[in-house]
């Protein structure tokens, strides 16, 4: 009975580990599929030095088609929501006492924002975030990926 108990953790474990290593990971019934994505920027913290160019990347959906972004009020409560979202994606970390944790999860929340500001296209968004961050948006590098 302990046996077949151990079996899934095993294989779950087993799964999650390769699946962070960037290798394509097929487990038996009992578990369900993940897809992680590699990025280039490395989580210094998360895998061994021979391996920290590896990143599980995650995204969440922002919606605002029900906002008017030619007022304040809706690129207010967007900015609100993309902060929501980046937060969401980029942390918690495992241990909020870690300053190289904080410092990773900062960064990513700046990334994240700044590239979700940047899609967007918006030049009043743009002017909001470069007055709450002090962060230009590039507009060259956004341009350029539609």
């Amino acid at each position: 009975m302990k046996t077949l108990q151990m079996i899934p953790v095993a294989t779950l474990s087993l799964t999650l580990l390769s699946g962070l290593a960037g290798l394509a990971a097929h487990a038996g019934p009992a578990v369900e599929e993940t897809t992680v994505r590699e990025e280039g920027a490395p989580l210094t913290y998360q895998m061994p030095a021979a391996q920290d160019h590896r990143r599980v990347q995650r995204s969440i959906p922002v919606s605002f088609a029900d906002l008017n972004l030619n007022r304040s009020a809706g690129l207010n409560t967007l900015y609100r929501r993309l902060e929501r979202a980046t937060e969401q994606a980029c942390g918690p970390r495992e241990d909020g006492r870690n300053l190289a944790l904080h410092r990773d999860q900062r960064q990513c929340q700046s990334r994240a924002m700044d590239s979700a500001v940047a899609e967007i296209g918006h030049f009043a968004l743009d002017d909001l975030h470069l007055a709450r961050t002090g962060r230009s948006i590039d507009r060259g590098e956004a341009l350029a990926e539609r």
